[in-house]
């Protein structure tokens, strides 16, 4: 039960709802009252419980090691002394340079393109001007430290998962899937499901499926048509899967 204070009460029932799908129902149930009452600090906090509860339920876990932090701090000097770098990135928005040895041992795709009496080879530039320099920056970071110094938005990380997974670098696909995980929202939702359908990142397309079968908005843009095909395919698969195995049961 939810009171306004006014004399206005609204009911949700609970029974046989999970915690997400019981949030979502009190998020339709205010959001069909917002022109009679301001809900808008229940919303808010209804959008912040969501958030905690996908982080939480981010249960795909990697093999981790712990390693000393002076290590950590080893390779972030690396990956500043741009003195020492003999590879230059050329992003959208300019140069990002690194070490062509922590590149070729990383990815098969730099090896060869370094390795082959190719333009890179012989200038030591690596063209990737349809990446900004943010999202490069911020793969380098991953792949030397595992770590960031920024606050990337789903935009850049987008972006540094786009060169991760051309370039084959999979360690770094893996890692920042986990983050873009922890990053869904009804805003982002759509790019981030498109990302992990067309890439085969399972763990990101089970994260997505879960957040958009329990988002009203989500569930309303798809009944308007208003996701692109790869995201529509995506959530109807969940729910052909659903219904192939309550068919199962019943037969049994």
């Amino acid at each position: 039960m939810c009171d306004r204070g006014n004399g206005k009460e609204l009911n949700v029932w609970y029974d046989g709802k999970s915690a997400i799908s019981y949030i979502t129902s009190w998020q339709a149930k205010l959001q069909n009252e917002l022109l009679n009452s301001n809900w808008s600090d229940e919303l808010d906090y209804l959008d912040k419980a969501l958030e905690r509860i996908a982080r939480a339920s981010n249960t795909e876990k990697r093999p981790k090691v712990l390693i000393d932090e002076g290590i950590l701090e080893n390779w972030e000097r690396c990956l500043r002394a741009t003195c020492s770098h003999d590879l230059t990135l050329d992003t959208a928005d300019g140069p990002v340079t690194a070490h062509a040895v922590i590149l070729k041992e990383a990815s098969p795709v730099i090896k060869a393109m370094l390795g082959s009496p190719m333009k890179e080879q012989e200038t030591q530039h690596v063209q990737v001007k349809d990446s900004p320099k943010a999202g490069v920056s911020l793969f380098l970071e991953t792949l030397y430290t595992c770590s960031t110094s920024t606050e990337p938005d789903y935009h850049t990380v987008l972006s540094a998962l786009d060169l991760a997974h051309r370039w084959q670098v999979h360690v770094v696909v893996a890692i920042l899937t986990d983050l873009l995980g922890t990053m869904i929202t009804e805003e982002s939702f759509p790019p981030i499901a498109e990302h992990a359908a067309l890439k085969g990142l399972e763990p990101l397309k089970k994260a997505c499926r879960r957040f958009g079968h329990d988002s009203w908005v989500i569930q309303q843009q798809l009944k308007k048509g208003r996701l692109s095909r790869v995201v529509r395919e995506l959530l109807l698969q969940e729910a052909a899967g659903t219904a192939r195995s309550v068919r199962k049961r019943k037969l049994l």
